[in-house]
């Protein structure tokens, strides 16, 4: 068997490392795994093939930013990837994130209806089913369940500053997808799952599949000792992760919360850039910046009495797993698929969206637990409910499925 895969990136941040251990279990089987990717690939098990010039996606951003589209020269660079999907005959091609400025999404979608290969759609995000954004949870917008326009999030990614075609845009998008015959999607929750039950595709195949994690790599016994910094000992550690830190992800909440955590705690933040970092040490909070050395960040998790999670949209928190995985219990917004990361109140609360007060009773809560109690349980729910080994081999079974 024969899969490409197609991403914006390949083992590098959560999706790029969903994609490359997809492939890892694609490889075990004697199949043969490809993985096409637009922006950043790290070190790989399976063929990687470029999507474009790494510096077409400026240019690309900047099309994006004043249309509200992809450009032509993403259209130039996908039709030469399709002369490579059609040289490596895959038996199915997998989709992942088509968004990032990398591809012109309508032609390669165009292709996939009239090529007639089936299509696996793993959905990270809400995109596949709007004319604009990738979650639209944080502004209440509905407009996707009957037709985009007048987007309230224009600004937001993929960020136009002029024009406004989303409704064009979703009309096309519904369209193109609607005329691929043997497509299946993979939300991974089942809350976005039920969102694209009540998008404007006409009768959709789903197939659940939440994301795993590596419980070889995120696990106590792979967490570094040395973090880059030494904790004190007299505070609780309240950590914060993300790969991009912005509104959407809370950032803006973290150095309020910290001051209503008071000097009990000491906050971490990782996933910074140099000017959050300067921000974030005025009011004594440390931070990190973004690593991808797993067992550092899995040392932290380890580290951490309490992981916060103040994101205002999610469709799975893949962080919230790796924390748990780690021994470390969750507290979280309650949104998106948050809930399908937190198998029970003991290691792990979920507050109301926005809701400071309540969150801080739920770190406080958690972190005044037994903290030998709490790892156990949490390192059981992690083997019980977030092996990425039995995920992945949900795709196995998908693929055998749908080739059958």
């Amino acid at each position: 068997m024969n899969i490409l895969q197609i991403n914006t990136v390949c083992n590098s941040g959560s999706t790029g490392r969903i994609a490359e251990q997809i492939g890892i279990e694609i490889a075990r089987r004697g199949w043969t795994s490809h993985i096409a990717y637009g922006r950043k690939a790290l070190k790989s098990q399976s063929n990687l093939i470029p999507v474009g010039a790494k510096w077409h996606r400026y240019p690309n951003a900047l099309w994006t930013r004043i249309f509200d589209s992809d450009s032509c020269l993403s259209k130039l660079s996908t039709l030469r990837f399709i002369e490579k999907i059609k040289e490596i005959a895959p038996d199915i091609i997998h989709l992942h994130n088509l968004h990032g400025y990398y591809l012109h999404a309508p032609t390669l979608l165009n292709f996939l209806g009239e090529y007639g290969k089936p299509v696996v759609w793993t959905l990270h995000d809400c995109w596949a089913i709007t004319g604009h954004c990738t979650h639209f949870e944080l502004c209440g917008c509905l407009k996707w369940k009957s037709g985009c326009g007048d987007c309230p999030q224009k600004r937001e990614y993929p960020a136009s500053w002029f024009a406004d075609r989303s409704y064009e845009n979703h009309a096309e998008k519904i369209s193109l997808i609607s005329k691929i015959r043997n497509l299946t999607f993979v939300p991974v929750s089942g809350w976005l799952g039920n969102l694209v039950k009540s998008s404007k595709i006409p009768n959709p195949k789903i197939k659940v599949i939440r994301n795993g994690i590596d419980l070889s790599s995120f696990c106590p016994e792979n967490a570094c000792v040395d973090v880059g910094f030494i904790p004190d000992r007299n505070r609780k550690i309240a950590l914060f992760v993300s790969n991009i830190w912005n509104d959407r992800k809370g950032f803006y909440l973290i150095p309020k919360f910290s001051g209503l955590l008071g000097e009990n705690f000491q906050c971490v933040v990782v996933g910074v850039t140099k000017k959050q970092a300067n921000l974030l040490e005025k009011y004594g909070i440390k931070s990190i910046g973004k690593t991808q050395n797993i067992a550092e960040l899995a040392g932290l998790y380890k580290l951490a009495d309490v992981f916060v999670n103040v994101s205002f949209e999610e469709s799975l928190p893949t962080v919230n797993m790796e924390a748990i995985a780690c021994g470390t219990p969750v507290a979280a917004f309650n949104v998106g698929g948050t809930p399908e990361t937190i198998p029970n109140e003991k290691i792990g609360i979920m507050a109301e969206k926005g809701n400071l007060t309540d969150l801080k009773k739920a770190v406080i809560k958690l972190a005044s637990a037994d903290r030998s109690e709490i790892r156990n349980l949490c390192l059981q729910e992690a083997k019980n409910k977030f092996d990425a080994k039995k995920t992945f081999k949900e795709y196995i079974s998908l693929y055998e499925h749908i080739l059958e």
